[in-house]
């Protein structure tokens, strides 16, 4: 619906260059919340974003729309840092530039700026739900857990999702290798997810009692390998991620498959492979000669 009413506004004035902005974050945004190819919707939120700086060189909106585009396609770290200071520079109060802007920051290993830069955004749109929630993964990401979780409750009370809420618990857990509070609260996500099958809730718990966290690891492989691989079946020219199969493979610590689908995600240009560094999901594979290799390709600041 976006999409179509940022048109309707460039119809009727083709010199609108925050609509153009607008479009481009839109176009930035499918890949990022569901199964849509990034190599269809990416290049036209760099084609939009350009041309509402060809329109109007000033506009901040417009500068923090191409940091975005070319941040999570291109993988162009420098580029994308030069855009959101710039957007922030022309216009300091602009919370999404700093909110993306700090998330670079903290995929880069850059913490303090990184928490810098998002704690600002948060002052300036507070009830913000992305920025708050982003405001968790960056404190996650730069190891403050204690604030991570207080974030996390923060959000809670202003946007209720137990689901949400105890999954997000149960992601700072795992992070600081405390495994029986990690599944402890991943389990109670399920069980607030009206998704969520009860037989697969059985099987993780069993599946954590036998085995530990390398044995409920090898249930979600199994569990999300099938969902997956559904998924292709029901619509096989449909879009499944790369990194969702890489993903499943890494918890059942399968190097070979996970590395040949991080390299599938890499050709698909998902967003998600900047945060090489930092998830620990590849952990098990970060001294693999190909790994380090896809980390140079994607250009991760050393």
């Amino acid at each position: 619906k976006a999409v179509v009413f940022f048109k309707q506004a460039i119809e009727k004035d083709p010199n609108y260059a925050l609509a153009y902005s607008g479009l481009a974050d839109t176009y930035s945004l499918f890949p990022a919340y569901g199964n849509f190819r990034p190599n269809e919707y990416m290049p036209q939120a760099k084609q939009a974003a350009l041309k509402a700086l060809e329109i109007d060189p000033n506009l901040a909106e417009a500068h923090a729309s191409l940091g975005e585009a070319i941040f999570y396609y291109d993988y162009d770290w420098a580029g994308a840092e030069k855009a959101f200071k710039r957007a922030i520079e022309l216009d300091p109060k602009y919370a999404t530039a700093r909110q993306w802007y700090g998330e670079l920051l903290s995929l880069s290993g850059r913490r303090d700026e990184a928490v810098r830069e998002m704690s600002k955004a948060l002052e300036l749109d507070p009830f913000s739900m992305i920025i708050n929630r982003q405001m968790v993964s960056v404190l996650q990401q730069t190891k403050r857990f204690d604030e991570a979780f207080l974030q996390n409750k923060k959000i809670n009370e202003l946007f209720p999702n137990e689901s949400i809420f105890h999954f997000r618990n149960g992601n700072i857990y795992a992070d600081q290798g405390k495994f029986d509070e990690a599944v402890e609260e991943r389990l109670l996500a399920m069980k607030a997810n009206k998704d969520s099958k009860p037989e697969n809730i059985a099987k993780l718990k069993e599946a954590y009692e036998k085995g530990g966290w390398d044995g409920y690891r090898r249930m979600r492989q199994e569990i999300r390998l099938e969902e997956l691989n559904a998924k292709q079946a029901k619509d096989p020219n449909g879009y499944v991620k790369a990194l969702d199969y890489a993903t499943a493979y890494a918890w059942g610590k399968d190097k070979e498959k996970t590395i040949e689908y991080l390299n599938k995600a890499y050709d698909e240009r998902e967003r998600s492979l900047t945060e090489l560094k930092i998830n620990k999901t590849w952990d098990f594979v970060r001294d693999d000669p190909r790994f380090k290799e896809l980390v140079k390709r994607v250009g991760i600041p050393e």
